[in-house]
Parts: structure tokens; sequence; C-alpha cells
């Protein structure tokens, strides 16, 4: 009989920081593989496929020298080679995505096969390589979103292992994602406060790739102003490369939008004062990339911001439309938004732009476009 092992830590939580609660009190959750000749009927209440293989699981608790064992439960031979407890498939990333396969569309598992994914899930001993490991877990994260309900310790689990730091950066980058799709069903106030605080600690390492999907997590969520606050501070950092400092921009006005959709954004609130005092010191950075975006930004909030100056906007386009020296991706924006917003003025240098055969490809089909939006002629 072939027993194998993996160990979960209990955690609690005090100021989103995790601290074992005893580090002599360990889960250990075993799974004994049982052959067919050996296998026991599994309760009526918990559906198995025929000629599956049994996982009996047994949760036992160390405390010291002694160990207590609850009672064995059954979990499908699928979840046993999903989560790699199958000797034969371990290794095998594609074995193992067919068992998820076989169960993907199910929409109620049983208890013991979705309390045996989460534990997987927060797992760190897997034999997968990190990128096929990262895109299984997505794929469980998922299967286990759409079970009806969803596990009640999903976010937690989530949560726990970004805060752990014991796993990749491909496989947090899932976490967030998901917790971000997950956030609005959270209804315990704690723990939306400390998933808005794990985003808002993974957008701030910029290093990361998961802080781009902080970041969007941040802004489909009411509270968007401290993201946004957040980034005002990382634009203004100028230790920061321009892409860093673009992205920011960018998203100061994604937040915008995201209050505003919300109903949360106060124009004359001080936060506001200061997205739209670090948008408009953006526009001057012509020579980069960081230009296009808050144009772009500008333009967007704009419409639901009576203190952006519309004709002010219109004058700093115009003039970026007529500037050789600016970068193309600054340069394009402008042209762009000037026929969105029908500016009027920059016609002479559209015209300019469309004529001159030797400005590059992209400004000559942007001008086409601005100028077919202005004067209603597509030709």
């Amino acid at each position: 009989m072939c027993l194998i092992c993996f160990s979960v830590w209990q955690y609690e939580y005090k100021a989103n920081d995790v601290h074992p609660v005893n580090p002599h009190k360990n889960k250990l959750i075993c799974w004994e593989y049982m052959p067919p000749h050996k296998r026991q009927d599994s309760p009526p209440s918990i559906p198995r496929p025929a000629h599956s293989a049994v996982v009996d699981v047994r949760t036992v608790t160390q405390k010291a020298a002694s160990v207590v064992e609850a009672a064995p439960t059954v979990v499908s031979s699928a979840v046993v080679s999903v989560c790699g407890l199958n000797a034969s498939t371990a290794d095998r990333y594609e074995a193992r995505n067919d068992a998820l396969r076989s169960i993907a569309r199910e929409r109620h598992l049983p208890t013991n096969d979705v309390t045996a994914l989460v534990h997987w899930l927060a797992s760190t001993n897997d034999v997968l390589r990190v990128e096929r490991l990262a895109a299984l877990k997505n794929d469980v994260m998922n299967l286990l979103r759409n079970q009806e309900p969803p596990p009640p310790d999903l976010a937690d689990t989530l949560a726990s292992m970004f805060e752990s730091g014991d796993h990749p950066p491909a496989v947090l980058d899932y976490c967030i994602q998901h917790l971000g799709a997950m956030q609005g069903d959270v209804t315990d106030d704690a723990l939306r406060r400390r998933i808005r605080a794990l985003f808002a600690k993974a957008a701030g390492r910029v290093k990361q790739p998961y802080a781009g999907t902080a970041l969007y997590a941040l802004a489909e969520d009411g509270s968007a102003t401290l993201a946004q606050e957040a980034m005002v501070a990382l634009y203004r950092d100028r230790t920061q490369d321009d892409i860093t400092r673009d992205f920011a921009v960018q998203h100061i006005g994604l937040y915008a939008q995201a209050l505003n959709r919300s109903g949360a954004y106060d124009p004359d609130s001080e936060d506001a004062r200061l997205c739209r005092d670090a948008l408009l010191a953006a526009t001057a950075e012509t020579k980069t990339i960081i230009a296009a975006a808050a144009f772009r930004a500008l333009s967007d909030v704009s419409a639901f911001d009576p203190y952006i100056d519309g004709k002010r906007l219109d004058a700093i386009l115009v003039s970026c439309v007529g500037d050789a020296s600016a970068s193309s991706a600054a340069r394009i924006m402008a042209i762009q938004l000037c026929g969105e917003r029908r500016v009027s003025s920059a016609l002479p240098a559209l015209k300019g732009i469309l004529d001159d055969a030797t400005a590059p490809i992209p400004h000559r089909h942007a001008a086409k476009w601005a100028l077919s939006r202005l004067t209603g002629d597509s030709q």
C-alpha cells in the first residue's frame, strides 16, 4: 500500500502578516491509494464514476508525540490525478490536465473532492515545471469558483497563498486574477479589507508580472482611491523608468473611471485634484510615451470631471500634433484625439502631415482618419 502525505500549516492573520499558530501543530493530509480489490463502497451521497480509483484521505493532527486520526473519506480518481498523487502520472502534465478536463464542467463536486483541490492549491511540493503547474492551478481555481456554491474558504486560501511568499510569481498572478473576480462576492468585511490591502501591496511591486493584474483588480473595486494615490506617487518618482511611469499614468485615468462607475468619484476632492495635476504635468513629457497616456486619460476623465478644461486640453493636443520632435506614441495619440474630440483648429497640422510624403506612415494614416472625422470626407 502506498501512502502519500503533504503538510499544510495552520495560520493566523494579524495586520496582514502570516504567523504559524503553533510550530509544533501541523496538519497532514494523507492520501492512501486502495487497489480495486480492496475498495469499499463510497457513501451514497458521494458519486463515483465506474471503475474509478478510490483514495482514502485521512486528516491527521500532530500534537507533540501523539497522533490522532480522523475518519477516512473518499476522493475521486480524477482529483487524485489532478493533485499529482498518482505516482504514474504525477510528472505528466497532459495526464493531469486530461483528468481535470474530465470534471471541468462539474458544478457540484463532492465535498471531499473540493477539499482536496483546495488543499492542493495551497501546497508547494509539486514536480511539474512552474509554467505548467501555474496553468493547472489556474484551471483548478476556475473549477472551484464555478462550483455552486464556491468553497467558502477559497478566497482565504488564495489570499494566504500570496501572503506566504512560497509560490512562484506565475501562480501568484492567477491568485490575484481570481481574487479580483471574486471580491464583489466576499461578504466578510475583514476579508475584503485584507484582499484590498493585498492588491495594493502587489501593485506596488512594479517589477513583478502580477503588479498590473493587481492594478486592474483595484480598478474594479470602489476603493480605487487608494490605488490612485499610489499611482500618482509612482508617476512622480523620477527614479522609475518611462514604461513604469507611463503605466502609472494610464492607471490614474482607469481608477478615476472605476470610481465614476461606482458613483464614488468626487471632482471636488483633494484626491481628484492631485490626479488632474499629475495628468496635466504628464502631458508635457511629449518626448516619451508618457504624454500619450496622459492625453488619453485626460480626455476620458473630462467626460465626468468639470474641472478639466476641454479647450486647454485641445490646445495641448494641437501643439503636439504639430511637434515633429514629439515621440511617435504621443503624436499619434494627439492626432487620434483631435479626430475624436472634433478639434477643428487641428485641421492645418493634420493636412500638413497627410501631405508630407516623408512623414511616418502611422502618422499619415492617423491624420487621414482624424481628417475624415473632422470633415466627413473619408477620402
